[in-house]
């Protein structure tokens, strides 16, 4: 059996930054607002109409059996209620995105799409947990669709991660090397092994990974310091936060961490970054604000499609019209 998973936010941004006008490009100018793409009742249309032909044409093309769709829904989620600079960088999305996404929430249910959303848990703490719920029984494979990196964490033999690749000459690259991935259109399919081989780190460590160098992109800083490079030679020996704090609660010292993680260069000044004050605790933090919670209350449900062939086609109409 397969199950497609949708990242529905993740997808509807690179669809609707992907499609904006010129004129939009790098900021929000709702005084610019009547150049993005409106249908004749003055709804804005440009991220929905793709994101409608890529649910059909992954189910339809990776021959799925289930498939679940999940939304953020922006409100106070735990994380941000344990740390209150996580995302905080982060500006609010468009209203014209927003309208469209919950536009697309609401009618992808009623074309009976099974949708999931949560106002503590995000969409990537659901994905998880659907993919770990439905790869539990044997031959059973998940495909999880989306453009954020934090779902490597979740790689492994039962779930691929879809990952849509913009970029042409990055796509290019990518299928070169890993012909057999690119499972559909501008997809590609990372394994354990792909998630290895481009980015340094097994996927169960990413988040150790960012534990130590952080995510500028959610805002999640990390050891003081310490960068990608560092992070990854470090994480080849010792394969997780904790096993490097057990090392030094052994007794390892600088001189021992040069010698055991012989590539990595200015050793001696990692390990004095990794044991300064409160370097354990942000490590420890920040690697746990970056696992995804793979056991979030998911309401009952088979994640069958129920399509309703009327209001799908309302719905097209509605986006088209």
């Amino acid at each position: 059996m397969r199950t497609v998973i949708i990242d529905g936010n993740a997808m509807m941004n690179v669809f609707y930054y992907g499609s904006l006008p010129p004129q939009l490009k790098g900021g929000d100018n709702q005084a610019l607002y009547s150049l993005i793409p409106q249908n004749s009742w003055g709804i804005y249309v440009n991220a929905m109409q793709p994101f409608m032909k890529m649910i059909i044409d992954s189910y339809n093309l990776l021959k799925a059996d289930h498939i679940a769709i999940c939304f953020d829904l922006g409100t106070k989620t735990a994380r941000k209620q344990s740390c209150d600079f996580y995302k905080a960088q982060r500006a609010q999305s468009p209203l014209a995105l927003k309208e469209q996404i919950d536009i697309m929430r609401i009618n992808l249910s009623m074309m009976g799409f099974p949708t999931f959303s949560d106002e503590l848990w995000e969409g990537d703490d659901l994905a998880a947990t659907i993919s770990k719920k439905v790869t539990a029984n044997p031959g059973n494979i998940a495909y999880i669709i989306t453009t954020d990196h934090d779902y490597f964490q979740l790689s492994d033999s039962k779930t691929g991660i879809l990952m849509y690749q913009p970029n042409q000459q990055g796509f290019d690259r990518l299928v070169k090397l890993y012909p057999k991935m690119n499972l559909f259109k501008k997809y590609i399919c990372f394994n354990e092994q792909m998630v290895c081989s481009e980015f340094g780190v097994h996927p169960s460590q990413v988040p150790d990974f960012k534990g130590i160098a952080g995510d500028s992109s959610d805002n999640i800083p990390g050891v003081e310091g310490i960068g990608d490079l560092s992070a990854k030679a470090l994480l080849s020996v010792y394969p997780t936060v904790e096993s490097f704090y057990d090392a030094v609660d052994q007794g390892m010292d600088e001189v021992q961490f040069a010698n055991n993680v012989p590539n990595l260069k200015r050793a001696k000044s990692v390990y004095n970054r990794m044991t300064a004050s409160e370097a354990k605790q942000s490590a420890l933090f920040c690697k746990n604000l970056a696992t995804t919670n793979r056991n979030v209350t998911i309401p009952n449900s088979d994640f069958v499609l129920r399509f309703d062939s009327n209001k799908y086609q309302s719905f097209m109409n509605f986006l088209t019209c």
